[in-house]
């Protein structure tokens, strides 16, 4: 009787330490799992931000791109719409024949200047006195062709003496892309405003 009493005890001790195995190795491996799958999603998640990471980078790499073509098509519309002021025509040296104070206001240029240096009649050009430095502009009308007139008239007859060298400019209003390929006239002359042979620059 005793004997079986022991044994009972000893069976029942014993499948007390398998339940307990059993049950310490299956929480174990539950938690493995757990463990595993946490880790999993951790990566799958680390993934997930990367990626998005990327995309967000070369959507932002893509509008910066499009935002430059953009403002490179602005820029190059708006120099093809630009215009600027290029020196036109020039005849270099002149030297003043007359003064008319009492003349409507204007430049008397001998017609052969102006028809070689492009100054058309009416034009306004500047004109620059190397004598006195003075600069201001009128419009040109012609005088005799040959005759090497330069006469400044009306007002302008103050800013100048007779013998004193001036230069004549006269500019023009153009579009950017024909101002880049556009070559002026510069016109030399002599003491007494005859065109120097080979002297005329384009």
């Amino acid at each position: 009787m005793s004997k079986q009493i022991v044994n009972r005890t000893m069976k029942k001790n014993i499948n007390m330490q398998d339940s307990t195995s059993k049950n310490f190795n299956k929480t174990n491996f539950q938690k493995k799992t757990s463990e595993r799958e946490n880790n999993k999603n951790f990566i799958t998640s680390n993934h997930i931000v990367s990626m998005n990471s990327s995309t967000v980078d070369s959507n932002k790499t893509n509008e910066q791109k499009i935002e430059k073509k953009s403002k490179k098509k602005i820029k190059e519309k708006t120099a093809q719409k630009c215009r600027v002021e290029m020196l036109y025509a020039k005849i270099h040296r002149a030297v003043v024949t007359d003064a008319n104070l009492n003349y409507v206001g204007s430049i008397s240029l001998d017609s052969k200047l102006m028809e070689q240096s492009g100054i058309l009649e009416g034009m306004r050009v500047d004109i620059l006195n190397i004598n006195n430095g003075e600069r201001f502009n009128t419009y040109a009308i012609t005088a005799k062709s040959g005759s090497g007139i330069v006469c400044l008239n009306g007002a302008a007859a103050r800013k100048v003496q007779k013998g004193d060298i001036i230069i004549i400019i006269a500019y023009a209003n153009m579009k950017l892309k024909h101002a880049k390929v556009f070559k002026p006239k510069i016109v030399f002359v002599d003491s007494k405003n005859r065109i120097k042979k080979g002297d005329i620059h384009v």
